[in-house]
């Protein structure tokens, strides 16, 4: 089971997003945060393997600066998803970047390496 925390500001993207990951066999949402240092906390109380942020209204240098935070924190990867031009990061030491829905299980599973790039 992949233990999945999402963050977002955005409630609609964020509840949205973990009520997809609900229905995935496999995955198992441990907990939602609307703001970024929330998270790190999260993080550290419930050890997720995969954090789902979703990007609105970050840019993507305090996303990243926040991935690398995160994964200090113990998350084993972020996925970086942004809904305005449809695209996920997979953020573990490395940055990849998918543009399928179905990525984004395979970005939250081990073995991410896989995904489309």
């Amino acid at each position: 089971m992949v233990r999945v925390l999402v963050v977002s500001a955005n409630d609609l993207y964020g509840r949205g997003i973990a009520a997809l990951v609900r229905t995935k066999p496999g995955f198992q949402v441990v907990g939602y945060e609307p703001d970024l240092d929330g998270a790190i906390d999260a993080i550290q109380q419930l050890r997720p393997e995969a954090i789902v942020l979703i990007q609105a209204p970050y840019p993507l240098s305090e996303a990243m600066e926040w991935a690398a935070r995160a994964l200090s924190a113990g998350a084993d990867r972020v996925v970086w998803l942004n809904p305005n031009d449809h695209t996920l990061r997979i953020i573990e030491h490395e940055q990849r970047i998918a543009r399928r829905v179905e990525d984004l299980f395979t970005a939250m599973s081990p073995g991410w390496q896989q995904c489309a790039q």
